[in-house]
């Protein structure tokens, strides 16, 4: 599997990965491995070129192993994404076993850039600004952690924390902006 043939929304996905997570692109899928962050899903996790068969839950589930938590007993999730358009899933193995299939749409800019707005925008009351990440992160942390629905939340806002880090080096080091 190769990053350049990955749909639209796996690139995007995949552009803070190339900059701080480790990718081990092999022949079945792709491994992402986020060591800054083990908590994060879809920072360590498998990308599957086509929707997996039932019959293969055992097999994905050894590979997930091999390729990201092998080593790594933070990492106490699997996360299996498919880079495939949508499909009539049947996995009831794999639902069994507690997994959940969740889709996403994805919503693409066309290359002429954007329409102006149908009527004006009216922001008097918006600041935008890049974070300060000396003295704002705390409150980035709260403000994400008030809805973590379905997560326990102390391991949610654990997460964000480590997230909320990762974005701040990305954005000191120049690579990103918040």
């Amino acid at each position: 599997m190769h990053l350049h043939h990955l749909s639209l929304g796996w690139q995007t996905e995949f552009i803070l990965h190339r900059l701080d997570a480790r990718l081990d692109l092999q022949a079945d899928c792709i491994a992402v491995c986020t060591d800054s962050n083990p908590t994060f899903y879809w920072g360590n996790c498998l990308l599957l070129p086509t929707a997996p068969a039932d019959a293969d839950l055992a097999h994905w589930l050894a590979r997930f192993q091999a390729l990201v938590g092998q080593g790594r007993p933070e990492v106490r999730h699997v996360a299996i994404g498919v880079d495939a358009p949508r499909a009539d899933l049947r996995l009831p193995a794999w639902i069994a076993a507690g997994f959940q299939i969740n889709e996403t749409t994805v919503l693409a800019l066309p290359a002429d850039g954007p329409r102006p707005p149908a009527r004006p925008v009216r922001a008097r009351h918006w600041l935008l600004r890049p974070i300060d990440w000396a003295t704002e992160i705390d409150a980035f942390v709260d403000l994400q952690s008030q809805d973590c629905h379905p997560f326990e939340p102390v391991g949610y806002r654990a997460y964000r924390r480590l997230q909320m880090a990762r974005y701040a080096r990305l954005a000191l080091a120049g690579q990103a902006q918040w």
